[in-house]
């Protein structure tokens, strides 16, 4: 699978996680306009949620036939290996219109510990 939109970044971040808000992008309106949507078919959506390195991105990145999701197995993310590597949600469109989801985790273990105790 191959990138959709020459121009664009292979990966949208979607949600700023400072203020959990949608960010608007340039390809918005290429993506979900009506010249788009009315009798093309419309797109496959493949979203990723769960614990922290459970392997939301390297099953999307499976899917996507390339490496455009970030994960622990990075050479340029060692230094990161107990942090999330995704923040927020990340958006990636293929030619064949697949909408792939990557999100950060859901519930994290501390956070889940400081609800319980």
């Amino acid at each position: 699978m191959t990138d959709m939109i020459d121009g664009t970044p292979i990966i949208m971040k979607i949600i700023d996680t400072d203020t959990w808000s949608f960010l608007e992008h340039p390809a918005a309106d290429f993506l979900f306009g009506d010249a788009q949507s009315s009798g093309s078919g419309g797109f496959t959506v493949v979203s990723a949620v769960g614990m922290q390195s459970v392997g939301k991105s390297s099953l999307l990145n499976r899917i996507a036939r390339a490496n455009v999701f970030k994960t622990h197995k990075d050479p340029n993310n060692l230094d990161n290996l107990l942090r999330h590597i995704t923040r927020g949600v990340d958006l990636h469109v293929t030619q064949e219109r697949f909408l792939l989801l990557d999100s950060q985790v859901s519930i994290n273990e501390c956070l889940l510990f400081r609800r319980i105790y």
